[in-house]
């Protein structure tokens, strides 16, 4: 089916059309001087006032329901939850951490977590014992049980969890190490499963989602993005680092490493997995070369 009959193109509001509506949603949400700093991002822009705007339904629409039941099921603030998922180097962390962050620069008193599903993979040792390391970034080389835990407590009960923490530069979970996810307004979980189905219990891990985001550009320009950072890690590989084996290659060996595992494990995962999860997503986000946004599209229902 084609984007015509299911999505339609968001033409997005001005920044200073959206000043003359901003009392459709709470005042402390667009601080003046923020505003002026994302008016050459207006796309950017309309796209974190939708956000708030659904943030802002969601609150009423739960305290209409703790009213109507007297408080009998609705006894919690619960945060809005947003998906963002994507193929490899589509720029799933980049995006997330700037939505954050000028979440909380247009409203400071509203807390913001971002969280990676690669801090639920499982660790290296597992994935070597378990003849899975070809397969990381696959279903099966997550703690799915785990990841289906935080969002249930995230979206049902909003208290802080512990929660394990990837370093990708030792290409590991770190041992011993926990992030604590502190309660917030809105949660943001990236990663390239966020709306896969859940195996474990056959439940799509969307369906916890409030706002689910899939990202999309040219395969050629997500290839670029994946050599991009793969050699920015060469260029800070430490010896404690995954990488300082390629570092020490002639860099165009090593590139051509990369390709080959991009072509032999990130698309096929990619086709198999992540691709078939766009219809999911309430929004799709399509990046240009430069990365910055070139059209944001909606799903109909």
């Amino acid at each position: 089916m084609s984007d015509a009959l299911t999505y339609h193109e968001l033409n997005l509001k001005s920044v200073s059309q959206m000043k003359n509506v901003q009392g459709r949603i709470d005042p402390a949400f667009l601080k003046e001087d923020v505003v002026d700093e994302l008016e050459s991002q207006s796309d950017f822009f309309g796209l974190l006032y939708l956000i708030g705007l659904m943030q802002k339904l969601k609150v009423t629409s739960d305290k209409s329901m703790d009213n109507f039941f007297k408080g009998a099921f609705y006894k919690r603030k619960t945060p809005f939850l947003i998906g963002v998922t994507g193929a490899v180097s589509v720029g799933k962390s980049t995006f997330s951490e700037k939505i954050a962050d000028n979440l909380h620069q247009m409203s400071p008193n509203m807390r913001c977590e971002v969280v990676s599903v690669d801090d639920f993979l499982y660790p290296n040792k597992y994935l070597e014992d378990h003849d899975l390391m070809n397969k990381k970034g696959f279903p099966e080389s997550f703690d799915n049980q785990a990841l289906w835990d935080f969002l249930v407590n995230a979206a049902s009960f909003n208290e802080s969890q512990d929660i394990p923490v990837y370093d990708h530069q030792t290409y590991d979970i770190v041992p011993n190490k926990k992030r604590r996810v502190r309660s917030a307004d809105f949660v943001i979980v990236e990663g390239i499963n966020i709306l896969q189905v859940n195996p474990i219990n056959e439940r799509p891990f969307s369906e916890m989602m409030d706002l689910s985001i899939y990202l999309e550009a040219e395969h050629d320009n997500i290839i670029d993005w994946f050599l991009n950072r793969f050699n920015q890690f060469l260029d800070t590989a430490d010896p404690e680092s995954f990488y300082e084996e390629y570092a020490k290659m002639d860099r165009e060996k090593a590139n051509s490493i990369a390709k080959e595992t991009y072509a032999n494990i990130n698309q096929p995962n990619f086709e198999q997995f992540i691709e078939p999860t766009r219809e999911r997503a309430k929004l799709i986000v399509e990046f240009k070369e430069d990365h910055s946004i070139d059209r944001i599209l909606m799903r109909d229902y």
